[in-house]
């Protein structure tokens, strides 16, 4: 009774097994490549802040927006050399009202 038992149970476990092993589902394809040495190239893009720790005061008699600066820290700058370049700022096109009150004061001015 025993051995009948034990060869039941080694039954019906085999049993189980092979139905675990034929209703799994099926793994998932991927990609292999060799292992090579070589350069890494990484990209992080994102968002983000900067702060301005000291600011100065640019005064210029023309409208437009300041390039980057290329001289840095303890350069030495000779006399009448370029620090910076102003692009001129686009001409924004007026409106009537502002056309006229632009008008107004060149013929007060004149």
């Amino acid at each position: 009774m025993r051995l009948r038992t034990a060869v039941t149970v080694v039954l019906a476990a085999t049993a189980l097994a092979a139905l675990a092993l034929w209703l799994r589902p099926d793994p998932p394809l991927v990609e292999t490549a060799p292992v090579v040495r070589g350069p890494i190239r990484e990209v992080v893009e994102g968002t983000g802040r900067t702060r301005v720790r000291e600011r100065y005061v640019v005064a210029a008699p023309v409208n437009g927006q300041l390039a980057r600066l290329d001289a840095v820290e303890g350069q030495r700058v000779e006399a009448g050399q370029a620090l910076a370049v102003i692009a001129p700022a686009a001409p924004v096109p007026l409106d009537a009202r502002t056309r006229a009150e632009l008008g107004a004061r060149l013929e007060a001015a004149r």
